[in-house]
């Protein structure tokens, strides 16, 4: 996982935090994937907002899935890396915010 982690904080933008995740996404095997509930699958990330609505499925497929340990963990390990490509990607937004000007006031 240290390296996904790696690629993440070296992201310098949101299309390349996209770019990383869609790729740790292709790095899952058939196996993987078929041990998900479908609404956990992989999916097209081109938007930031895929990529919450991936993490918050996620969520709600880590509190009801019933598929058995192999899932439950596959579920917890995507769940850490979206965690981190959501923590970059808000952590991007606000170095941009801090380098816009203030706004002032007529």
């Amino acid at each position: 996982m240290l390296q996904w982690e790696d690629r993440l904080a070296a992201a310098e933008s949101p299309d390349e935090v996209l770019f990383v995740a869609s790729d740790f996404l292709a790095s899952l095997d058939y196996f993987d994937i078929a041990r998900l509930p479908s609404a956990c699958r992989p999916r097209p990330l081109t938007r930031a907002a895929d990529l919450w609505s991936f993490m918050a499925d996620l969520v709600t497929c880590a509190a009801t899935s019933d598929r058995g340990p192999a899932s439950a963990n596959l579920i917890v390990r995507l769940l850490m890396f979206f965690s981190r490509a959501a923590e970059r990607l808000d952590a991007l937004d606000r170095a941009v915010q801090a380098r816009a000007p203030a706004k002032r006031s007529a």
